[in-house]
């Protein structure tokens, strides 16, 4: 029962809670095919009820091809369009020639990218030196947001102890940072941008908060920062930052519309850099509760995919009910297993608005031999809509794997396969591939991708993500939120070790993560834990003993006393860490904390060091058994018990809701007394009863002193 009426004291609380309406936008949609895209997150996700039309999926309307489409012929247009182009050779070989049918833009390796009518590009697939052409897409960021929490994984204590990074270069692969007025600019060693159509931070934020956070966990590095677009530019990327000898390469971004098995370009640059001696994390993509995965099914003959017996509609933010919907900027990519084969199977790919009876965007790419297996569609809306995927079969043989991938993230779509919805480049055999942990909710994603890939797991590491954010003044989301710890703690495994390889810096990372309760193929190894890591190539621990014999076992009202520590350390060099002491109650709660910060102690050598805990402390405990604590940067390492009598505490229980000390009960302190018993909260680390309370509130109204 709850103090609700008090004759001496009228204790009003108000809380006014307003819900703040907002009035959607009127209707506006456009709708586009889409082959190369570099979309934003939705920012927000919702549901609306969708009509019954079309739902068992045999009303779906026959597809409008262009007329000038053939089963294996392209589409003509007098519009250019970005195609990389793979030679047999050396590419720079055949520049000259292949800027005769367009504007030449990156060349890296074999491969070149060339922006032309696709009139021009069939003619170049027909040279006797082009092994293929194909349309080019672009990466995609995979989440917002920077993070400046680096007591985290802890790293400020790493910091303390000499290991920042010294001498270690990172590289950072992405569409580009901001490169001036940045708390990095320091550290800056080299800018590369690949993209010949915009400077390199034309749009930097999600970048700037990834190489903010690198350069936070590792101070010491040395930063080469590249912006890339295509998939030549991240081949070019790779190669320069390989010729300027970095350790450690940062990838913030992944291509959709790639095999999945490890096998596709951008997936082997990664492995030519490991060879190198690169350590590469890769974030693995934030798709997972997008990503569908199945034999092409088409029971009833008509050419459409049916998702499930009846069901030729997957509902965006549908899952396993008829409540769907999306909006925002939407990309969904649709490939199929003839990457690498002489067979060629033809699909379209289409969403399609159940309460308009409509298909609102569509990508028909007529697949050629040579040419990729890919739909890319892509449609901006700003209101919700009900919303489905649909694959149509045009030609071709039927025996195919479908693959849907979608990075918007925040919307689970009614038929959904988690598993194999890793992304390239984290689908590298040698890439640290990383998961995304929400660090506040003390959980995996959801969003996370999973393995496997081929048959491994997929997934090495989890790292921390969700965390507090700028330059967006908010948290910095995805699995590119976790990647730049798992980057930054490398490093500081690369210095503290004196240089490991790729495999063995995966290994430590692995080896020393934390265990979470999910399988490998969600978490890998379990959640970065830098301090364990750098600690098993780099001894970070103190040998500390506490002596507590100078400790009373029992305290009495008003006299202070001292807990002496000896601190050894047993490392191979110099190491500063914080030594804290509690006063812990019975119930685990610290009723006294002392900490001395920075104690720094030689390779073998001690350090003596005193607590010393004011009377007026203990003259505020009640009696009753507790515990002296010592910890070692927030790890026990002694204990011993201690019974406090406080003759104080013996005449009067009310000495810890004597805020001021002043052996009074003021009216203050009795409107506190009264909040926690009602809220059942805690004075003095211990909740109030109801005696209690009655007892504070005679004592304000006799004004007497409470030890008296």
């Amino acid at each position: 029962m709850k103090l609700s009426t008090l004759s001496i004291l009228l204790v009003v609380a108000s809380l006014l809670c307003v819900a703040a309406l907002v009035a959607l936008p009127t209707h506006d949609t456009t709708s586009q095919i889409s082959f190369s895209t570099d979309t934003n997150t939705p920012t927000e996700s919702g549901q609306v009820e969708p009509s019954n039309v079309n739902e068992n999926g045999t009303d779906l309307p026959q597809p409008e091809r262009s007329s000038n489409r053939s089963t294996l012929g392209s589409q003509l247009t007098t519009t250019t369009e970005s195609y990389v182009v793979v030679v047999d050779g050396d590419a720079s070989d055949y520049s000259t020639l292949l800027a005769a049918y367009g504007k030449l833009g990156t060349v890296s390796d074999d491969r070149a990218d060339v922006t032309m009518r696709p009139t021009n590009a069939s003619v170049v697939r027909s040279l006797e030196w082009v092994v293929s052409v194909r349309r080019q897409s672009h990466g995609t960021r995979t989440a917002t947001g920077s993070n400046e929490n680096i007591s985290s994984i802890e790293a400020d204590t790493i910091h303390r102890n000499g290991i920042q990074g010294d001498g270690v270069k990172i590289g950072v692969i992405g569409v580009g940072p901001a490169v001036s007025d940045v708390p990095y600019e320091g550290q800056i060693a080299g800018v590369r941008n690949f993209k010949d159509d915009e400077p390199i931070d034309a749009s930097p934020d999600h970048d700037t908060a990834a190489v903010e956070q690198v350069a936070e966990i590792a101070p010491g590095a040395e930063l080469y920062l590249t912006g890339v677009r295509s998939s030549t530019d991240f081949g070019a990327a790779m190669q320069y930052l390989i010729d300027q000898d970095v350790d450690i390469v940062l990838t913030e971004l992944a291509y959709y519309g790639r095999p999945g098995d490890g096998s596709s370009y951008i997936a082997r640059q990664v492995d030519t850099a490991t060879t190198e001696g690169v350590t590469v994390v890769s974030p693995a993509g934030n798709g997972r509760l997008s990503h569908y995965e199945s034999q092409f099914f088409d029971p009833d003959g008509d050419g459409y995919h049916n998702f499930a017996q009846d069901d030729q509609l997957n509902r965006l933010g549908g899952a396993d009910s008829a409540v769907s919907g999306a909006r925002g900027q939407l990309t969904f990519y649709l490939t199929w297993s003839d990457f690498g084969s002489d067979s060629v199977s033809d699909y379209d790919f289409y969403l399609y608005n159940e309460q308009t009876g409509n298909f609102v965007a569509a990508s028909e790419r007529a697949q050629t031999s040579g040419a990729a297996p890919v739909e890319a569609i892509s449609y901006s809306t700003s209101e919700f809509e009900p919303l489905s995927l649909v694959v149509y079969h045009y030609a071709g043989d039927t025996n195919d794997q479908i693959e849907i991938h979608g990075p918007n993230w925040l919307y689970r779509n009614q038929y959904h396969v988690p598993e194999g919805s890793v992304v390239p480049p984290a689908t590298a055999s040698t890439a640290v591939s990383t998961a995304a942990y929400v660090t506040p909710e003390a959980r995996l994603a959801d969003y996370s991708a999973e393995g496997p890939v081929s048959n491994r797991p997929g997934i090495s590491i989890a790292g921390y993500s969700h965390l507090p954010a700028t330059p967006y003044d908010d948290v910095f989301t995805g699995t590119s939120g976790a990647g730049p710890y798992v980057a930054g703690t490398a490093a500081l495994v690369e210095e503290a070790s004196g240089g490991v390889s790729p495999a063995e810096t995966r290994t430590i990372l692995q080896q020393t993560a934390d265990p979470l309760p999910q399988p490998p193929e969600r978490t890998g190894t379990g959640l970065i834990n830098a301090t364990a890591a750098v600690s098993s190539v780099y001894n970070l621990q103190f040998g500390v003993s506490a002596d507590l014999t100078e400790a009373p076992t029992q305290i009495t009202s008003s006299e202070g006393y001292e807990v002496a520590v000896t601190v050894t350390n047993t490392g191979g060099a110099t190491r500063t860490q914080n030594i804290s002491y509690d006063l812990v109650d019975s119930d685990g709660l610290s009723q006294i904390t002392s900490v001395k910060t920075d104690v720094r102690v030689a390779s073998g050598d001690k350090n003596r060091s005193k607590f010393t805990i004011d009377g007026a402390d203990t003259g505020r405990l009640d009696n009753g058994d507790y515990t002296h604590v010592i910890a070692v940067d927030r790890s026990t390492t002694a204990t011993q018990n201690v019974t406090v009598v406080n003759e104080t505490t013996v005449d009067s229980p009310l000495v810890r809701f004597d805020q001021n000390n002043d052996n009074r009960i003021d009216r203050n302190e009795a409107v506190r007394a009264i909040i926690a018993y009602n809220t059942g909260g805690t004075i003095g680390g211990r909740q109030a009863t109801r005696e209690q309370v009655v007892s504070v509130i005679i004592a304000y109204n006799a004004n007497s002193r409470i030890g008296s």
